[in-house]
């Protein structure tokens, strides 16, 4: 994913962030 390459921790509001994004496809 595009964020394996990044040091992001993915607490509930980041990851909802980058799912809006459209950068987390799981």
């Amino acid at each position: 994913t595009a964020l394996q390459g990044l040091s992001i921790p993915l607490h509930p509001g980041a990851e909802r962030f980058y799912r809006e994004q459209g950068l987390v496809r799981q």
